[in-house]
């Protein structure tokens, strides 16, 4: 009790204190002032204007994209009016981009096209490349995974060779989108990473967010459901400092369906509701259609059916403004399956025949639009082969004028050294006569160097003996060392297991309790009574994780640090059975588990007192996370041989051969999920097998898997004088 009260008044501690700090400041304003002033000193239309405008436009799409695109306009204007061709491919892209973000793929693709029509005209490799991976985020949108995947192969090669990594780890984190969209996460999880690596190594936090973003998802499809959590977190942190109002709806979009998945609903439709609000703010249309499917999935979840028809028809209307076919497909089989749920069983087929339909002409179009881009591959193709076959013929050319050039250097030098061969052996010849002389003299104090030598030779003799007994001790020492080495990083592997065990195991109730924290914090005020109750038992249940976790933890630090003083007395058994019995009547209750009590009122053991509500308690835990609704739970007594034999029975789930070979191994611990997701630390069968052996006793289990397990442990009823 005193540990639960300990941690309510931390959590309010950390609210109280999340509410005083200010919020995280928005990006400053200042670069997009001074791009302003910059553009309304630029009188005349040259490539500095252009530069500005394009400039602008970058900053602005975010958040402002009305305002980004008609910069972007007046710059390819400008571009065409001064006939410059490469600020006009680079003005195309920029359309594109903000195209692209309004959801309207078939005029951001038209732009990119023109754009690398003009790069391949002008032999910009570059500009090719960064058109190449404009494209494949239109396909990919469109549903070409396919095509999308030669587009960013193509680029990241161009970038690569060019030594261009920053773009090379955009690219990455696209072409594992790509596979994420396909549902192959095993394939975009390692460009994830490798995408991430870079830009921390290059400090690039705003593209940070886009790889945290994207790992999130797939970390999410994984079932890494904490992993995800900390993923879209970090994304979030870093867009709502730069106070980029579409990625943050983005973010906070899959938050949403993140929480849905982990059970939290309320917190679902919260961050739901308020990506759709930032989606309308900036005009995102794909974006305000996927956040209104989810939003009906989560109304469907509710069971508020006629609520789902509308949020479906909303997100289908949209879709099929902005032509997303695939977003269209998905709203027509919802609406299908929900008045199927209503027993409408005509409009249901009636809206099945239609998303089946529209899926069938989507691949009719599909096989039409790939022809024509196999067409436009093939001539962009041959005008890449005559480019380089001009270059290979400059190549050849170059290497030619190299091979003379190389030729007259090697007839100079050879003529220098051949010079140089004449001088050496001249001096050599005098070198030699002046050594012949020296080594006469040499020879000399060589002779008397050897005398010396002898002398030397024989105390080093002496010296080695002695170097060879001192060997001897040393190498008695070292042994002893490494032995008491090996012995203190078997500890030491042991303590690291448990902690990252206990960090990986208190991150999901403390990262529950951040958001709602940051929940009350910002829509207190908008939520009900019923939305602040079921907030209130949420918290309350992610205190009690982490107060038995800390509980667990402080017995086995304890133990493991030998400040648990063995004190053994006589007890009644069943008193402490039935103090255990009445702390988990709560837990049981929920589950609809009858816990039955088997022990004699008067049986007495001799044992420490404390050490067996350790025990009992861990026991009945598992006991009663690991068993299905209305089953039951028993622990029984008998007494043979001097001991006391205790049993802890349940009907539940059971242990795998392969789980019970390893059960009370420390260096090996485990972490199991209940029948309701309860989750536990590994800790408490470790804590058992060993208080149970210090009262002189043995620990056993027994389990067959989907029928049951019994845990099995004795204990003295004497201290062997009474």
């Amino acid at each position: 009790m005193g540990h639960r009260f300990l941690m309510v008044c931390i959590f309010f501690y950390m609210v109280s204190a999340a509410i005083s700090q200010p919020p995280n400041p928005p990006i400053p304003l200042s670069h997009i002032d001074s791009l302003r002033q910059k553009l309304a000193y630029q009188a005349k239309p040259d490539t500095a204007m252009i530069s500005v405008l394009l400039d602008l436009a970058w900053e602005l799409k975010s958040f402002a994209p009305d305002e980004a695109l008609g910069y972007a306009n007046q710059a390819h204007s400008v571009a065409v009016a001064i006939n410059h061709r490469i600020l006009q491919a680079d003005a195309l892209r920029q359309i594109g981009v903000i195209y692209w973000q309004f959801g309207s793929f078939q005029d951001a693709y038209e732009r990119f096209r023109e754009s690398v029509l003009i790069s391949v005209e002008l032999d910009d490799v570059l500009g090719v490349a960064r058109t190449h991976a404009n494209i494949g985020l239109v396909l990919m949108e469109k549903g070409h995974y396919a095509e999308a995947l030669y587009h960013y192969f193509s680029a990241l090669e161009t970038f690569e060779q060019h030594g261009l990594i920053n773009l090379a780890a955009t690219v990455m984190n696209n072409m594992g989108r790509n596979y994420q969209l396909q549902g192959n996460h095993d394939l975009a999880i390692p460009y994830f990473v490798k995408s991430l690596e870079i830009k921390e190594n290059l400090n690039d936090r705003k593209s940070l967010a886009f790889t945290f973003h994207d790992l999130g998802v797939s970390q999410r499809y994984q079932g890494e459901f904490a992993e995800a959590l900390a993923s879209f977190h970090k994304a979030l942190q870093i867009r709502e400092y730069f106070n980029d109002s579409r990625e943050i709806a983005n973010t906070v979009m899959h938050l949403g369906i993140l929480h849905r998945e982990m059970g939290n609903q309320l917190l679902a439709r919260l961050n739901l509701r308020r990506a759709l609000s930032l989606f309308e703010k900036v005009r995102d249309k794909g974006g305000l259609a996927q956040a209104q499917h989810q939003l009906g999935i989560q109304a469907q979840l509710a069971a508020n059916l006629q609520g789902a028809i509308q949020l479906f028809r909303q997100s289908l209307d949209i879709a099929r403004t902005i032509n997303q076919s695939k977003i269209e497909i998905d709203n027509l089989f919802a609406i299908s399956k929900v008045y199927e749920q209503m027993g409408s069983y005509n409009t249901a087929l009636a809206y099945l025949h239609l998303a089946v339909q529209k899926r069938d002409s989507i691949f009719s179009e599909e096989s039409r639009r790939k022809i024509l881009e196999m067409q436009y591959l093939h001539d962009h193709r041959e005008k890449l082969n005559e480019i380089e076959e001009l270059q290979e013929a400059t190549r050849i050319k170059e290497s030619q004028i190299e091979s003379e050039q190389l030729l007259r250097n090697i007839l100079i030098g050879g003529v220098f050294l051949f010079l140089l061969l004449l001088f050496f052996l001249y001096n050599r010849l005098l070198a030699i006569g002046q050594a012949n002389e020296m080594l006469h003299q040499q020879q000399e104090k060589i002779s008397e160097s050897n005398v010396r030598l002898t002398e030397m030779n024989n105390n080093l003799l002496a010296q080695n003996k002695k170097i060879a007994e001192l060997n001897s001790l040393y190498n008695e020492s070292n042994q002893r060392l490494i032995e008491s080495e090996k012995h203190l990083m078997e500890v030491n592997a042991t303590k690291d297991k448990f902690f990252s065990i206990i960090s990986h195991d208190l991150r999901n109730p403390f990262a529950s309790i951040v958001s709602f924290s940051r929940i009350l914090q910002r829509d207190y005020n908008s939520l009900n009574e019923n939305e602040l109750r079921e907030l209130l038992h949420e918290l309350d249940k992610s205190i009690l994780k982490i107060n038995n976790l800390l509980e667990n933890l402080l017995q086995w630090s304890r133990s493991q640090s030998g400040r648990i003083k063995f004190l053994p007395e006589f007890i009644l058994l069943h008193d402490v059975v039935q103090e255990n019995i009445h702390l988990f009547a709560s837990k049981a209750k929920e589950k609809g588990i009858k816990a039955v009590v088997a022990v004699e009122r008067d049986l007495v053991v001799y044992a420490d007192l404390n050490m067996m509500q350790v025990i009992i308690r861990n026991l009945l835990s598992n006991a009663l996370k690991y068993s299905e609704s209305g089953s039951l739970v028993e622990i029984s007594a008998t007494v043979s041989d001097g001991m006391c034999h205790v049993f802890v029975k349940d009907q539940g789930v059971g242990i795998s051969p392969e789980q019970l070979e390893g059960i009370w191994d420390s260096h090996d611990v485990k972490t199991t999920y209940g029948t309701r997701d309860e989750k536990g630390s590994g800790l408490g069968l470790i804590l058992c097998k060993e208080f149970v052996e210090r009262n002189k006793g043995k620990i056993s289990v027994e389990s067959v898997l989907n029928k049951g397990t019994v845990f099995h442990f004795t204990v003295p009823i004497s201290n062997g004088r009474n």
